[in-house]
């Protein structure tokens, strides 16, 4: 059985997969996710990884892994990078400010999902890279589970969005054409 995704992703030859992956790939593309193959990182040991795209109208990117030491669980991941642009009005933030969009974002993330683990990295004062993990029992695995899951990563992304353009809204003014004088929707 092969499945044609999206003409910029590959076609899955669902035959030769083991069953798990066979049953995981189905109820992604089942739900109009979108589900190619993640490349293998180095040093990284992984039975598989999946991309998988959520359907419109947010598009996010999530990383689906299985280990070898856990084949009874799935770790899905919704990794964010913060982007350039949002990385020079990070800079320009005092160390308090740079702690408080820390606090704040992870106290929000932990709410949301205390059965999550975040991850914010490489320091309080230093943030780049944001990785929010749920790990799902296979036994588990269903459509109801594929949603519930997904629904928690796009609240998850939603956060991290909506606390970067608070702390750092100069970006997303400047798309706006405002400069933050007239009072911006960006905050709480």
């Amino acid at each position: 059985m092969s499945h044609m995704l999206n003409t910029e992703y590959m076609v899955l030859d669902l035959e030769d997969k083991n069953e798990l992956r066979e049953r995981i790939i189905n109820l992604f593309l089942e739900e109009g996710f979108e589900v190619k193959k993640l490349p293998q990182p180095p040093q990284v040991n992984i039975n598989w990884g999946l991309e998988v795209i959520t359907p419109p109208p947010l598009r996010i990117k999530l990383h689906v892994v299985s280990i070898p030491s856990k084949e009874d669980r799935i770790i899905v991941t919704l990794p964010v990078t913060i982007s350039p642009q949002h990385m020079t009005e990070y800079e320009k933030l005092s160390p308090k400010s740079r702690i408080d969009l820390y606090s704040s974002m992870l106290q929000k993330l932990i709410h949301t999902c205390p059965t999550c683990q975040i991850v914010l990295q490489p320091s309080p004062l230093e943030l780049r890279n944001i990785a929010v993990s749920k790990v799902v029992m296979v036994e588990e695995l269903d459509p109801k589970m594929v949603i519930d899951v997904f629904t928690l990563m796009i609240n998850c992304f939603n956060i991290i969005i909506s606390e970067i353009n608070r702390f750092l809204p100069g970006p997303l003014l400047a798309q706006s054409g405002k400069t933050g004088e007239e009072g911006s929707t960006t905050h709480f």
